[in-house]
């Protein structure tokens, strides 16, 4: 029978523990002030998570001097609101807006049916079992931590970027850990060591968390500043470089699948009038507008298409640019359309003035023959074509 009395040598790793959770807050509260000011509210929660982890240390020895079903119920809320904190951390770092844990009422849910009916009542004062209340805590602890993975990543994992991908194999490994570690370190040798039992799963478990959260963060960082250096400034489209770079990785690809492709150049028409008329502010609130109607129909697509990643980028000045891929002359054609009389109908507000814009689009569909550089070529002279042959229309290339 597994002891439930501390013992001196208990109470030192358990303090051993909660040095190094300590540790890792001071990590955290350190890299706070490092990271950039998008990502210090999940590492907030991240902080949060090592603090209330500590808490629940504090509470298992706290059984020394309180009654110890108070000291049962403190220590496995803390396990309880730990889980939840790295919870809403990860929400909120993958756009979310989860409910704050103060009125989350399935945390309270969770809390009242977990911890008091079960851990408290069932198992301590119908049947008094340490095992089957640390057995309880980890299946809920791990039942939380995926539905973390069904909520925060409800996107295409092939969408996921480097980081979204390590985090979400991590909480995977750490739902089965959570479960394994436990079971089979009492059925193999320890089953009478209350040290062994508990406190190497929840070391494994904070020093797991610790390398894999740091590890996220810095992921994240690189990431942030890669995505600042493909995208434009302005529009918050892709940039010109990285665009190249796109539609050539993807033309090589469909071009092995025996599929076609798209590319649309598009270009505002007598942009110059309107800057020289009401100033570059206007200007720049006109691009940004366009830019929105051009994301807004490369979004719809996407949805629409699978494994298929259409994208719009800004090419410099009143120039856009759309690639789609394994798309078909007609459904090009009927995209830009769609482009172009959105854009036509926008009333842009600016300084008591309505502004009203229109765009010339040139596209070209490649079969599989057709080399990147030349669907440039075919786009540009598409797009040539509408403008001089009375703008705010759509042209496709021919060989013709």
């Amino acid at each position: 029978m597994l002891q439930n009395q501390l013992t001196h040598y208990d109470i030192l790793n358990i303090i051993l523990v909660l040095v190094f959770t300590l540790i890792s807050i001071l990590f955290y509260w350190i890299l706070f002030k490092k990271i950039e000011p998008h990502q210090r509210q999940s590492v907030y929660y991240f902080r949060l998570y090592f603090l209330l982890f500590a808490l629940a240390f504090l509470s298992t020895i706290a059984r020394v001097v309180l009654p110890t079903v108070v000291a049962i119920i403190l220590a496995h809320t803390f396990y309880t609101c730990s889980t939840f904190a790295a919870r809403q951390g990860i929400l909120i770092r993958n756009g979310h807006k989860p409910v704050p844990l103060i009125i989350n009422k399935w945390f309270y849910l969770n809390v009242f049916i977990v911890v008091i009916l079960i851990n408290t009542v069932l198992f301590y004062f119908v049947y008094d079992s340490l095992v089957a209340r640390l057995f309880v805590t980890t299946i809920n602890l791990s039942i939380i931590s995926y539905s973390t993975t069904l909520k925060g990543f409800n996107k295409d994992k092939h969408q996921l970027n480097k980081a979204d991908r390590f985090l979400f194999n991590f909480i995977i490994f750490m739902s089965v850990l959570n479960l394994v570690l436990p079971t089979a370190i009492y059925f193999l040798a320890f089953n009478n060591s209350a040290i062994m039992l508990v406190i190497v799963p929840q070391l494994t478990q904070v020093f797991l968390w610790t390398v894999a959260l740091a590890t996220l963060i810095l992921l994240d960082m690189v990431d942030w500043y890669y995505q600042k250096s493909i995208i434009d400034k302005l529009t918050g489209l892709y940039n010109r470089s990285y665009f190249n770079q796109r539609i050539n990785t993807s033309n090589s690809k469909l071009l092995i699948a025996n599929h076609s492709n798209a590319l649309l150049f598009i270009d505002i028409d007598f942009f110059k009038k309107i800057n020289d008329t009401y100033g570059h502010s206007a200007g720049d609130l006109v691009i940004q507008r366009v830019a929105q109607k051009l994301q807004q129909c490369v979004q719809i697509n996407n949805k629409q298409a699978i494994k298929t990643y259409n994208m719009a980028a800004r090419l410099g000045g009143e120039e856009f640019a759309i690639f789609f891929e394994n798309i078909d002359a007609q459904t090009a054609y009927n995209n830009a359309e769609k482009v172009r009389k959105s854009i036509e109908a926008l009333a842009i507000d600016y300084d008591q003035h309505i502004i009203n814009t229109t765009v010339s689009i040139g596209v070209t569909v490649a079969s599989s023959n057709v080399h990147i550089d030349d669907m440039l070529k075919q786009a540009d002279h598409a797009l040539y074509s509408s403008k001089h042959s009375g703008r705010n229309k759509v042209t496709m290339y021919h060989d013709d």
